[in-house]
């Protein structure tokens, strides 16, 4: 069974697939960090450029977090192309993050 990247919405690639925990475990109670509601599937090297940021920042930056590791980082050619997918998708494929995040009622936003 294929696996969307719950960051990009494009299928994951064959070895790449990592465990997204959408609001960052440092972030966050132990004992809600690791809920189903909290952890996702995701492509790395998306994973990776995410980092530690909560969903509302990550919507707000991502794609010049995404651009700026094609740029600057020491990126695999498969994943500077999977990047390059991602930002395309990005046009079309668009989530409220504040919908999928578990703490969103202690957010106020």
């Amino acid at each position: 069974m294929k696996s969307i990247c719950f960051l990009s919405g494009l299928e994951i690639r064959s070895g790449k697939k990592s465990r997204e925990h959408y609001f960052p475990k440092s972030k966050i109670p132990h004992n809600f960090y690791s809920t189903k509601q909290n952890v996702f599937p995701a492509d790395k090297v998306i994973n990776v450029i995410k980092g530690n940021l909560k969903p509302c920042q990550w919507e707000e930056k991502k794609f010049d977090r995404v651009y700026y590791a094609i740029k600057n980082y020491d990126l695999r050619s498969a994943d500077r192309d999977f990047c390059k997918k991602t930002l395309e998708n990005w046009e079309t494929y668009r989530i409220n993050p504040c919908s999928w995040c578990i703490m969103q009622e202690r957010c106020g936003r």
